[in-house]
């Protein structure tokens, strides 16, 4: 069985003039949202083997926060490219490279790929993944090179 946390990043400031999307910092409820969040991994004992996150600013302080809420190695969170402003067709071949060791994967990044991507896992739509929200989706599988659309069962969809 491989399960697969959606988490969409915190709250960020809003864009400054001449800022770098990209670019973007946390906002204070952001920066509150997020350790909140990951308490309610850990209470339900769910603990990654794997972090996976864009490498956007915002992404990147938002896995940063999880990971240490969850006394996961920073210098283990794996940044991708491929998951900044990706097309569900991009965030589907990240999921798919997942290590086959890796049972249980958080991935980190935006909307509307991340929401696109949790829609096309399972049959439980969601409206609206927002900022800090967390959707579980549990595979029936031993390989992530297997997972298709709808091929997962969502545990839960929580946000703050």
């Amino acid at each position: 069985m491989k399960t697969l946390c959606i988490i969409r990043h915190a709250k960020t400031e809003v864009q400054a003039m001449g800022q770098r999307d990209f670019d973007r910092e946390l906002a204070k409820r952001g920066l509150s949202d997020a350790p909140q969040m990951a308490k309610k991994l850990k209470m339900l004992g769910l603990l990654p083997d794997k972090m996976v996150c864009s490498p956007a600013v915002r992404a990147l302080a938002t896995t940063a926060i999880f990971a240490d809420k969850l006394n996961y190695p920073e210098t283990k969170i794996e940044q991708n490219s491929l998951i900044y402003a990706a097309a569900l067709t991009t965030l589907m071949k990240v999921v798919k490279e997942l290590d086959v060791d890796d049972k249980i994967v958080f991935l980190f990044g935006h909307n509307p790929g991340l929401m696109l991507l949790a829609n096309y896992l399972c049959k439980s739509p969601i409206l609206h993944l927002p900022t800090s929200g967390i959707v579980c989706i549990d595979f029936d599988t031993k390989h992530w090179s297997s997972i298709t659309a709808f091929s997962g069962k969502q545990r839960f969809f929580v946000h703050p």
